[in-house]
């Protein structure tokens, strides 16, 4: 699958009026080093994007997370990185599955890469090498996250993990699930969106995966009470001030991580016009879809996964979209290396949730890779469906809106 050079033309004008722009202040070496740097990358990625070939991406994306392999099926998460932990195993899984490589002959020793670390007791996961106070009580990372997290790449190898999630049970009566609303902050200050997602995503792959009868009315509940709850006039959810940037870009990532909720159980969103308003307007003037021009995986995987999601229900403002959604390919392509891995945010160290994850400036990393390689299969999924080079699956959480889920509503 190759783009037309048309759009390297295109962009290449874009980034001369970004570059050349009014500048109303003057600007520190520091500024002006990091704007040559941001633009550099920006060029490098409208060029990738411009040329892109599917066979040479994977080629490129396979030998760098193939370079970080500890042992077999045992994957440390940068170079930076001395010891492999359970979720860049379950990284590796699931960007090898996108990008088509047959994970089925080793499906057993990938599954055991995740079992070892399942606790029978509550059915959650826990890597000694990650152990930390975080770990337990967040949900951004953590036992939660990391669960909804494997089913996906559970998934993806056709497994499913060696024990039930007993910890879900304490979720299933209606009063809990009650009580897990009314305990949200809905003003936005805190975890409990991905706490929503972690807890409802789990209770979905129990009901789906694990024949856990008690989740399906639990989930039917939660999903009523979170729509009852959206704002028909932004299609979000809380009380933001949307003419806020910052505000506006955490309304949005807030919503994705409900959405995601009913999208996977074939929900109708209920007000897809009013939202793609408010997640096109979460765009920057390089396509990522945040205030800041450096914009993180997190933040453009929220809205593009929105936007591929409320286009296919309403022809509502399509070409806009997809013009948003090339131009977002332009900036995703600039967070690759020439390794073939991917940064969360340019320019920015990141530690995400343990030393043992962590990168410096720029640094690729298989947290990153896997879910800006997502973001690009989605956008592909709603530009170009019928030639989307990628291999998805559908799963509860980050893959809740591709085919062959198996629940239907």
């Amino acid at each position: 699958m190759r783009v037309s050079r048309d759009t390297l033309t295109y962009w290449r004008g874009k980034l001369g009026r970004i570059a050349g722009g009014p500048c109303t202040c003057k600007k520190s070496e520091e500024e002006t080093r990091i704007l040559e740097e941001t633009l550099s990358t920006y060029a490098a990625g409208t060029k990738r994007y411009a040329t892109f070939d599917f066979p040479l991406f994977k080629d490129s994306v396979s030998k760098f997370v193939k370079s970080l392999k500890h042992t077999e099926q045992a994957f440390l998460y940068s170079a930076s990185c001395n010891s492999p932990t359970m979720y860049s195993n379950a990284f590796a899984i699931l960007t090898l599955a996108g990008l088509g490589v047959d994970l089925q002959p080793a499906s057993s020793r990938w599954k055991e890469s995740l079992d070892k670390y399942q606790c029978e007791e509550d059915g959650l996961f826990r890597d000694p090498c990650i152990n930390n106070s975080l770990f337990e009580q967040n949900d951004w990372w953590g036992a939660r996250h990391f669960a909804l997290i494997a089913t996906a790449a559970y998934d993806a190898i056709g497994s499913t993990p060696k024990y039930p999630f007993r910890f879900a049970n304490a979720f299933t009566s209606e009063s809990a699930v009650s009580q897990l609303i009314q305990d949200t902050d809905w003003s936005m200050n805190g975890d409990d969106d991905n706490k929503l997602m972690n807890v409802g995503g789990l209770l979905q792959y129990s009901r789906d995966r694990l024949q856990n009868t008690n989740a399906k009315n639990a989930v039917s509940l939660l999903l009523q009470l979170l729509i009852d709850r959206i704002n028909p006039s932004t299609g979000l959810w809380g009380e933001a001030d949307l003419d806020e940037p910052s505000e506006r870009s955490r309304a949005v990532q807030f919503a994705y991580h409900l959405y995601c909720l009913l999208i996977y159980d074939n929900q109708k969103l209920p007000y897809p016009e009013p939202l793609i308003d408010s997640v096109l307007a979460t765009q920057n003037e390089l396509g990522g879809f945040a205030p800041r021009r450096n914009s993180s995986a997190c933040e453009d995987i929220d809205s593009v996964h929105l936007l591929a999601a409320a286009t296919r229900q309403t022809n509502y403002r399509s070409d806009e979209i997809k013009d948003a959604l090339r131009h977002f390919l332009c900036w995703v392509f600039a967070n690759q290396n020439t390794d073939g891995g991917f940064v969360f945010r340019r320019q920015d160290a990141f530690v995400y949730g343990h030393p043992q994850m962590s990168s410096r400036a720029n640094e690729s990393h298989l947290f990153a890779t896997w879910f800006r390689c997502l973001s690009i299969a989605l956008a592909f999924e709603a530009t170009s469906p019928k030639t989307n080079p990628f291999h998805l699956h559908k799963s509860p959480g980050y893959y809740c809106g591709f085919s062959g889920g198996a629940h239907e509503c």
